[in-house]
C-alpha cells in the first residue's frame, strides 16, 4: 500500500548535487536574504508539524531578529558559503533531523574545490565526543587506522564538534555525528572553521597509553574527493541478494524509494515501486525454492524511505498485521496541500482527502489502516535477522523497531542514531532569490509499541563494528548467531 508519509532526503545526501551550474560564486544581497529568510520563517511556522518542539519560540524569534539586524546594517553583498550557512544554522536550530536546508554546502564545496581549496588529510569516526583515524590520506605512515585524534592545532577534539554541530541537523549529537561520518569531517571541519593548510596532531596510538605530536599538511579537494567515497562509503542505496549457504540468505534491499527516481520527496515518481518489488518478489522465490531457514535483512547505510517499500517486504515474513506505528499526526498547510493534490493512487485516498479538507494549519491523527500478512505458498517462516548500525535513518529506523516490537525477527548490530519515535513525512520548498531548498516534516509518528522515548532502536544482538579492514564483522557475528542457534 502505497502511503507517501514516512520520507526521508538528508542533507548531505545532495552534497555533490549544484543547486545552480556557477563557475564563479554567487553574490547575494542582503535585501534578498533578508526576504528568503521571511519566507523560510514564516513557511516552516506554517508547514512544520512542531517547529518549536526542541527550541522554544522565544530563542527561534531572537535569531531571526538578530540576523534580520545584522542584515539590514550590511552594505555588501553575501558570498555563496555565508548565505548556506546563515540559513543552515536557522534551520538546524529547530533540532529536527529532518528539517534542515537540502545540500546547504554542495555550490560553495565545488566551487571551493574547483578553486583549489584544501581539506583536513583523515578520515575520522566520530564516538561521543571522541574521533578515531579511520582513513589516512595524508601519506604519513605514523599515522594508523583505529588512532585517536585528541587534539587538533592545540584544541581539543571535542571543541571542533562544537562548531561543527550547529550546521548539522538532528535531535541529538549521536544523530549529528553520524552526519559528519556520511558527509566527511574533513568538509564538516571546512564548512565550520574554513580553511587550513596545515595541522598540528596530538594523537594516542590505538590500544596504547602512547601519545604523540605531529604536523601533517592538508589535501585538496580534488584529491580527496578521489580518494574517500564519503556518502557511498558509509549509505547502501543499492539493493542485493545472494545465497550464503544451504540455509541462510542475505538481502539488502536497499534505500526504500525508486532507485529511479528523482529523488525528490515532492516528486511522484520517487514512489514508484515496480522496481523495488521485481528485487524483493524474486529474492523471495529464490527463499522458497531453496528451502531457507534464515534470511539476513541489512538495513545498514539505509537512509530510509516510504512504509510502501518496506511494507511489502515485511509482509513476506510478519506473522499478523502491522503499521510502522501506533500514532501518526499530521499537520496540514497550504504547502503540504500542493503536493498531495496530485497523489492519485487510490490506497491513499483517505489520507489525502483528510490532508485537502482540514484547514490549513489543522493538526490531526490519521487511520491506522494495518498491512496484511503475505498467505501464500511464498510466506517466510523461518528466522529473520535485520542488521542495523548508526546510519540506518527514517523508515530503516521505524521498519526494526516495528520488527522488533512485532517479534517478527531479531535486531542485530548498533543501535540506531535516528529514532522510530519522531517527526518525519518530509516535504520541500524552494526560497525565491537564493533557492536554497528546505525540508521540513509534516508529521509526528510513534513507535508501535507507543513508546515517545527519543531513542534509536537498540538491537537484541548489539554489536559494534569499527569499521577497519574489509571483513564484514557484523554479518560474520549473526552467522555465528545462527550456528548457535541464537534468536
Amino acid at each position: 500500500m502505497k502511503r507517501q508519509i514516512v520520507l526521508l532526503t538528508l542533507s548531505f545526501v545532495a552534497m555533490g548535487t549544484l543547486r545552480v551550474l556557477a563557475q564563479e560564486s554567487p553574490k547575494f544581497a542582503p535585501a534578498d536574504v533578508s526576504a528568503d529568510l521571511d519566507t523560510c520563517y514564516q513557511t516552516l511556522q506554517v508547514s512544520t508539524y512542531n517547529l518549536y518542539v526542541t527550541t522554544p519560540k522565544s530563542v527561534y524569534d531572537a535569531e531571526y531578529h538578530r540576523i534580520k539586524n545584522e542584515l539590514s546594517e550590511r552594505k555588501d553583498s553575501l558570498t555563496e558559503m555565508e548565505t548556506a550557512s546563515l540559513f543552515q544554522r536557522f534551520t538546524v536550530l529547530a533540532g529536527l533531523g529532518h528539517l534542515s536546508v537540502q545540500g546547504a554546502f554542495s555550490d560553495a564545496y565545488n566551487l571551493y574545490k574547483a578553486g583549489g581549496g584544501t581539506l583536513f588529510p583523515l578520515g575520522v569516526r566520530i564516538e561521543g565526543e571522541h574521533g578515531f583515524i579511520k582513513a589516512n590520506y595524508s601519506g604519513n605512515s605514523t599515522l594508523e587506522l583505529g588512532d585517536e585524534i585528541l587534539a587538533i592545532n592545540g584544541k581539543p577534539f571535542s571543541y571542533y564538534l562544537k562548531g561543527i554541530y550547529p550546521l548539522v541537523a538532528g535531535e541529538n549529537d549521536y544523530f549529528k555525528s553520524t552526519s559528519v561520518d556520511i558527509g566527511g569531517f574533513p568538509r564538516s571541519l571546512w564548512q565550520a572553521f574554513g580553511r587550513q593548510d596545515n595541522f598540528r596532531l596530538k594523537i594516542q596510538k590505538a590500544g596504547t597509553a602512547i601519545k604523540i605530536v605531529l604536523n601533517v599538511s592538508a589535501i585538496t579537494a580534488v584529491q580527496f574527493d578521489k580518494v574517500d567515497k564519503g556518502i557511498y562509503n558509509a549509505l547502501q542505496f543499492d539493493r542485493a541478494f545472494r545465497l550464503l549457504d544451504k540455509r541462510t540468505a542475505y538481502y539488502r534491499p536497499g534505500i526504500f524509494l525508486n532507485m529511479d527516481g528523482g529523488g525528490g520527496t515532492s516528486d511522484h515518481k520517487t514512489f514508484e515501486k515496480g522496481e523495488f518489488l521485481r528485487l524483493l518478489d524474486s529474492a523471495f522465490l529464490q527463499v522458497h525454492l531453496h528451502h531457507i531457514q534464515n534470511v539476513i535483512i541489512d538495513l545498514r547505510g539505509n537512509p530510509g524511505g516510504d512504509d510502501s517499500f518496506s511494507d511489502p517486504m515485511v509482509a513476506y515474513f510478519a506473522t499478523k498485521p502491522f503499521w510502522f506505528c501506533s500514532r501518526f499526526s499530521v499537520k496540514t498547510s497550504e504547502l503540504t496541500k500542493k503536493f498531495w493534490v496530485g497523489v492519485t493512487d487510490t490506497t491513499v485516498k483517505e489520507i489525502r482527502a483528510a490532508i485537502l479538507s482540514h484547514k490549513d494549519g489543522d493538526v490531526f491523527d490519521t487511520p491506522l489502516p494495518s498491512y496484511p500478512p503475505r498467505t501464500d505458498s511464498l510466506k517466510f517462516t523461518g528466522h529473520v535477522y535485520v542488521l542495523t548500525n548508526r546510519h540506518s535513518y527514517s523508515n530503516a529506523t521505524t521498519t526494526p523497531a516495528m520488527i522488533q516490537d512485532d517479534h517478527f525477527g531479531k535486531i542485530v548490530g548498533e543501535t540506531t542514531a535516528d529514532c522510530p519515535t519522531l517527526y518525519a513525512a518530509e516535504h520541500e520548498f524552494t526560497l525565491p532569490h537564493t533557492h536554497f531548498i528546505v525540508s521540513y516534516p509534516k508529521a509526528y509518528m510513534v513507535r508501535p509499541n507507543g513508546s515517545t522515548a527519543t531513542t534509536g532502536v537498540v538491537p537484541d544482538y548489539p554489536f559494534k563494528d569499527d569499521g577497519l579492514g574489509t571483513e564484514d564483522k557484523t554479518l560474520n557475528y549473526t552467522l555465528k548467531l545462527i550456528d548457535q542457534n541464537k534468536y
